[in-house]
């Protein structure tokens, strides 16, 4: 029965409305996002661009190491011996600022967990910088402390800074970079290079001047020079391959950074091996490629620390604002689904309603015609309440409390008892309305307020078990332990009364929601619960004679003072 219901609704041409409003919706979600409608085509505009990135990077550096090596029999590009000392100077600074930006960039929030990857190249550019450092320090075409321009200290810490970034750049890609590691054993990786780079200045310190010469600007070609170049320039390979196929899996623009990195790395090192002498198109071509390089490095690595962390949190924002709009599309499709459902349900129930109050009205109808009469007016009575409660739910979170005016509580409570006695003319009411001699009593909530002290007022008249019953409303200020001000309506009846289970039902709170509808409470009484704790009040339900529940009933209405009376009360 329910599933025909659920395909008549479909087919009905109403659920062709409701399919259109559905598409509708998602394309306004989609335009308000500035996203394109959903296709069902991956985007490959990533991998595109990393593969242009990385070919156009390829035959730019090829190019113009060819056409230097086309022009370098012409001899000296530099003829100012100074000029040449401050390029190179200039570029060995930039290597060793961007070592430790690259560090710091990497290390930095110390808190986060990063990978295995990520570290190791940190501690890795670490020792890069420092070795960078000493290089400059001793080198004797730069600052040159050790003043001797035949030891080759300086020669050794150039070369164990190139030795220490290839190392690095080779290792770290074939570091898992799913890998995470927590801030001990990245202290432990950091501790490492520290005596790394330790072991390689004091070897310096203590053994330099027993070093071959391995300055790249020699013009003698040093055999342990050339192996060491000629395995660096295989590493730069390998890492690049490695860098190259790791980014076309993840789709990951760092991992073209580093690769492109690599590849200029390359020829930074045949360049060093090939040159003549300082002032030579190679070892201009060497020191604007090392420049390249390094900026490669440290653009990649800024992109994964900075960057994409951002573009992260730009995605999901958009996907929280999404969630956020199909959460309202949501609502607005089960709003759109509730009335139709209670238009519709009305339309069906109102003739049996008739139908069964004729019967009831006419003097020809059987006394057992009218009993059955009367079980169905009870029962499409509940029905037609059912509707009006899940109006009233679906209407609770869109409550604007802010807009909510103040209701003057005795003017209420003196409108509310002259109405019923009205309306219950036949019913021996007596109502007892105990209220303070303030000449101002007001609480925040407006109508909605009205709704719910009206509710649990007719609510006791309801169940009142006799044609005589009284009913004792009492009102008295209240504040909490942070020191807001309320206004108490209490309402005590000596009606039927509320059994234990169903009160556990209903004083469970909002946050609990599943728990009071599994209880199967769908009574108005739920739904005034809910909006009592929408304007921040609450409603509670004792016993008028503490444990037995068959004396009556006790409902207590906590409702915020006016901003105004709260202060003065204050």
């Amino acid at each position: 029965m329910r599933m025909h219901f659920l395909q008549t609704l479909h087919m009905h041409p109403r659920g062709e409305l409701i399919r259109a409003h559905a598409k509708i919706t998602r394309d306004s979600i989609n335009n308000r996002l500035g996203e394109q409608p959903e296709t069902g085509i991956i985007d490959f505009n990533l991998v595109d661009g990393e593969q242009r990135g990385l070919a156009i990077t390829v035959a730019l550096a090829t190019m113009i190491f060819f056409a230097v090596s086309i022009f370098a029999s012409s001899g000296s590009v530099i003829e100012d011996p100074t000029v040449s000392s401050t390029l190179r100077f200039t570029a060995q600074t930039i290597v060793m600022f961007v070592s430790f930006g690259v560090f710091f960039i990497l290390w930095l929030p110390p808190k986060e967990r990063k990978s295995v990857q990520i570290i190791f190249i940190a501690v890795g550019f670490l020792s890069t910088g420092f070795l960078t450092f000493a290089n400059i320090m001793t080198c004797a075409e730069q600052l040159n402390i050790v003043e001797s321009a035949e030891a080759p200290v300086g020669s050794f810490f150039h070369m164990m800074s190139g030795i220490t970034m290839t190392g690095t750049l080779l290792i770290a890609a074939y570091i898992p970079s799913h890998r995470r590691v927590v801030r001990n054993e990245s202290n432990l990786l950091l501790l490492g290079s520290l005596t790394y780079t330790a072991i390689v200045v004091t070897m310096a310190a203590l053994f330099g001047s027993a070093f071959p010469s391995l300055c790249p600007h020699d013009a003698n070609v040093d055999a342990t020079r050339m192996i060491i170049e000629f395995v660096m320039i295989g590493a730069l390979f390998v890492a690049m391959a490695k860098y190259y196929a790791i980014g076309r899996s993840t789709h990951d623009r760092t991992f073209s950074y580093l690769a492109c990195a690599a590849f200029l790395g390359t020829y930074i090192h045949i360049a060093f091996t090939i040159h003549k002498n300082p002032y030579d198109g190679y070892s201009l071509l060497s020191t604007l490629f090392t420049i390249a390089s390094f900026v490669l490095v440290f653009v990649a690595l800024f992109s994964t620390s900075v960057i994409q962390p951002y573009d992260r949190l730009k995605k999901a924002q958009k996907h929280a604002e999404r969630r956020r709009m199909e959460a309202e599309a949501a609502t607005v499709k089960a709003q759109t689904y509730l009335d139709f459902l209670g238009h519709d349900i009305v339309n069906m129930i109102s003739p049996v309603m008739n139908r069964a109050e004729i019967i009831l009205q006419s003097q020809y109808s059987p006394e057992e015609d009218k009993e059955e009469a009367r079980k169905i007016v009870e029962q499409v009575q509940k029905a037609a309440s059912l509707i009006v409660n899940l109006g009233r739910l679906s209407r609770t979170d869109r409550i604007d409390v802010n807009g909510l005016g103040a209701v003057d509580l005795r003017a209420l409570l003196t409108n509310l008892v002259r109405t019923r006695r009205e309306t219950h003319h036949a019913m021996d009411l007596r109502v007892d309305v105990r209220i303070p001699d303030d000449p101002d009593i007001r609480v925040l909530g407006g109508s909605v307020a009205e709704e719910i002290i009206a509710e649990i007022f007719d609510n006791a008249i309801k169940h009142s078990r006799k044609k005589s019953t009284s009913i004792t409303i009492s009102v008295f200020p209240e504040k909490n332990n942070k020191n807001k001000a309320f206004w108490i309506v209490e309402v005590l009846d000596d009606g039927l009364g509320i059994p234990d289970h169903t009160k556990s039902a209903l004083n469970i709170t909002s946050s609990d929601l599943e728990k009071r509808f599994t209880r199967g409470v769908a009574s108005s009484l739920t739904i005034m619960f809910l909006i009592a704790e929408r304007i921040g009040g609450r409603i509670r339900i004792e016993d008028r004679v503490p444990g037995d529940y068959t004396q009556g009933t006790r409902v207590v209405i906590t409702l915020p003072m006016a901003p105004e009376q709260a202060h003065t009360d204050a």
